[in-house]
Protein backbone atom coordinates (compact mmCIF):
# COMPACT_ATOMS: atom_id res chain seq x y z
CA UNK A 1 0.00 0.00 0.00
CA UNK A 2 1.43 3.08 -1.16
CA UNK A 3 0.76 6.46 1.23
CA UNK A 4 1.22 9.72 -0.37
CA UNK A 5 1.46 12.64 1.82
CA UNK A 6 0.71 16.22 1.35
CA UNK A 7 -0.67 18.11 -1.65
CA UNK A 8 -0.27 18.02 -5.40
CA UNK A 9 0.73 20.88 -7.45
CA UNK A 10 -2.55 21.52 -8.73
CA UNK A 11 -4.26 21.39 -5.57
CA UNK A 12 -1.94 24.07 -4.84
CA UNK A 13 -2.18 26.41 -7.65
CA UNK A 14 -5.72 25.85 -7.16
CA UNK A 15 -5.36 27.13 -3.60
CA UNK A 16 -2.86 30.47 -4.43
CA UNK A 17 -5.35 31.07 -7.56
CA UNK A 18 -8.02 31.63 -5.31
CA UNK A 19 -6.31 33.84 -2.67
CA UNK A 20 -5.31 35.61 -5.31
CA UNK A 21 -8.75 36.45 -6.62
CA UNK A 22 -9.96 37.08 -2.80
CA UNK A 23 -7.00 39.59 -2.46
CA UNK A 24 -8.02 41.36 -6.11
CA UNK A 25 -11.25 41.75 -4.55
CA UNK A 26 -10.36 42.80 -1.11
CA UNK A 27 -7.65 45.48 -2.22
CA UNK A 28 -10.82 46.94 -5.20
CA UNK A 29 -13.33 47.31 -2.70
CA UNK A 30 -10.70 49.02 0.05
CA UNK A 31 -10.14 51.67 -2.87
CA UNK A 32 -13.89 52.27 -3.08
CA UNK A 33 -14.01 52.87 0.83
CA UNK A 34 -11.45 55.30 0.59
CA UNK A 35 -13.00 57.21 -1.79
CA UNK A 36 -15.84 57.34 -0.04
CA UNK A 37 -14.95 58.24 3.60
CA UNK A 38 -12.91 61.40 1.62
CA UNK A 39 -15.97 62.51 0.06
CA UNK A 40 -17.69 62.14 3.03
CA UNK A 41 -15.44 64.46 5.01
CA UNK A 42 -15.32 67.10 2.54
CA UNK A 43 -19.03 66.99 2.43
CA UNK A 44 -19.15 67.26 5.86
CA UNK A 45 -16.39 69.84 6.23
CA UNK A 46 -18.16 71.91 3.70
CA UNK A 47 -21.27 71.79 5.60
CA UNK A 48 -19.97 72.93 8.23
CA UNK A 49 -18.15 75.76 6.42
CA UNK A 50 -21.32 76.63 4.91
CA UNK A 51 -22.95 77.14 8.51
CA UNK A 52 -19.83 79.15 9.93
CA UNK A 53 -20.07 81.50 6.75
CA UNK A 54 -23.72 82.03 7.28
CA UNK A 55 -23.44 82.65 11.17
CA UNK A 56 -20.42 85.36 10.51
CA UNK A 57 -22.67 87.23 8.04
CA UNK A 58 -25.46 87.26 10.73
CA UNK A 59 -23.18 88.17 13.43
CA UNK A 60 -21.00 90.86 11.42
CA UNK A 61 -23.06 92.18 8.44
CA UNK A 62 -21.31 90.25 5.52
CA UNK A 63 -19.07 87.43 4.88
CA UNK A 64 -15.49 87.42 6.57
CA UNK A 65 -13.62 90.82 4.22
CA UNK A 66 -9.67 91.72 4.04
CA UNK A 67 -9.00 87.86 3.17
CA UNK A 68 -7.48 87.17 0.03
CA UNK A 69 -10.58 86.54 -2.80
CA UNK A 70 -9.68 83.15 -2.67
CA UNK A 71 -8.20 80.90 0.48
CA UNK A 72 -7.96 77.76 1.47
CA UNK A 73 -10.83 76.22 4.34
CA UNK A 74 -9.20 74.56 7.00
CA UNK A 75 -5.63 73.61 7.32
CA UNK A 76 -3.13 71.10 6.83
CA UNK A 77 -2.68 71.04 2.93
CA UNK A 78 0.34 70.03 1.31
CA UNK A 79 2.43 73.61 0.59
CA UNK A 80 -0.41 75.15 2.23
CA UNK A 81 -1.90 75.07 -1.34
CA UNK A 82 -5.73 73.55 -2.05
CA UNK A 83 -5.58 74.13 -5.51
CA UNK A 84 -3.02 74.83 -8.44
CA UNK A 85 -2.03 74.78 -12.20
CA UNK A 86 0.15 72.38 -13.43
CA UNK A 87 2.85 75.05 -13.89
CA UNK A 88 2.32 75.94 -10.42
CA UNK A 89 0.73 79.54 -10.81
CA UNK A 90 -2.96 80.11 -10.00
CA UNK A 91 -1.88 78.88 -6.26
CA UNK A 92 -5.16 79.15 -3.65
CA UNK A 93 -3.43 79.02 -0.43
CA UNK A 94 -4.12 78.75 3.29
CA UNK A 95 -5.17 81.98 4.80
CA UNK A 96 -4.93 82.41 8.69
CA UNK A 97 -6.81 85.53 8.52
CA UNK A 98 -9.84 83.66 6.56
CA UNK A 99 -9.50 80.36 8.54
CA UNK A 100 -9.18 82.81 12.37
CA UNK A 101 -12.15 84.58 11.46
CA UNK A 102 -14.41 81.51 11.04
CA UNK A 103 -12.92 80.28 14.42
CA UNK A 104 -14.78 83.42 15.84
CA UNK A 105 -18.13 82.13 15.36
CA UNK A 106 -17.17 77.30 15.57
CA UNK A 107 -14.36 75.30 15.08
CA UNK A 108 -12.87 75.56 11.81
CA UNK A 109 -13.27 72.66 9.31
CA UNK A 110 -11.54 70.32 8.17
CA UNK A 111 -11.50 68.78 4.46
CA UNK A 112 -9.52 65.71 3.51
CA UNK A 113 -6.04 66.98 1.87
CA UNK A 114 -5.79 64.67 -0.11
CA UNK A 115 -4.35 65.77 -3.20
CA UNK A 116 -6.74 64.69 -6.58
CA UNK A 117 -5.45 65.77 -10.10
CA UNK A 118 -7.52 67.74 -12.30
CA UNK A 119 -8.02 68.42 -16.21
CA UNK A 120 -4.33 69.30 -17.54
CA UNK A 121 -2.77 68.62 -14.38
CA UNK A 122 -4.23 71.14 -11.89
CA UNK A 123 -4.08 69.53 -8.29
CA UNK A 124 -6.79 70.55 -6.04
CA UNK A 125 -7.57 69.30 -2.50
CA UNK A 126 -10.52 69.96 0.00
CA UNK A 127 -12.49 73.00 -0.27
CA UNK A 128 -11.29 77.11 -0.54
CA UNK A 129 -14.14 80.36 -0.18
CA UNK A 130 -14.31 82.76 -3.43
CA UNK A 131 -15.22 86.01 -1.46
CA UNK A 132 -15.98 87.97 -5.11
CA UNK A 133 -18.88 85.00 -5.60
CA UNK A 134 -19.35 84.10 -2.23
CA UNK A 135 -18.74 80.58 -3.47
CA UNK A 136 -17.06 77.65 -1.72
CA UNK A 137 -15.71 74.80 -4.13
CA UNK A 138 -14.94 71.72 -3.14
CA UNK A 139 -13.39 68.53 -4.79
CA UNK A 140 -14.66 64.95 -5.07
CA UNK A 141 -12.65 62.34 -5.75
CA UNK A 142 -14.41 59.96 -8.77
CA UNK A 143 -16.28 61.16 -11.81
CA UNK A 144 -20.34 62.35 -11.39
CA UNK A 145 -20.01 61.89 -7.70
CA UNK A 146 -22.65 63.82 -6.27
CA UNK A 147 -23.07 67.69 -4.94
CA UNK A 148 -24.66 66.52 -1.18
CA UNK A 149 -23.51 70.02 0.38
CA UNK A 150 -25.00 71.14 -2.57
CA UNK A 151 -24.07 72.99 -5.41
CA UNK A 152 -23.85 72.39 -8.85
CA UNK A 153 -20.48 69.82 -10.05
CA UNK A 154 -18.88 69.85 -12.92
CA UNK A 155 -16.71 66.70 -14.39
CA UNK A 156 -12.74 66.80 -14.47
CA UNK A 157 -11.98 63.70 -15.73
CA UNK A 158 -12.35 61.51 -12.52
CA UNK A 159 -12.39 64.53 -10.27
CA UNK A 160 -16.23 66.16 -9.20
CA UNK A 161 -15.71 70.27 -9.35
CA UNK A 162 -18.96 71.24 -6.62
CA UNK A 163 -19.27 74.83 -6.90
CA UNK A 164 -21.70 76.28 -3.75
CA UNK A 165 -22.97 79.25 -3.97
CA UNK A 166 -23.86 81.07 -0.58
CA UNK A 167 -26.86 83.89 -0.50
Amino acid sequence: MNKHKGFTIVELLIVIVVIGILAAITVVAFNGVQKRAENTKNVAAVNQAAKLLTVYKEANGDYPTGIPSMACIGRGYSSSICSQNADGTGAVYESTLFNDALRTVGSLPQPSTKVLTRDMGRTVAGASWQSSSRMIRYYLNGASSPCTAGGTGYNYEDVTECRLVLP
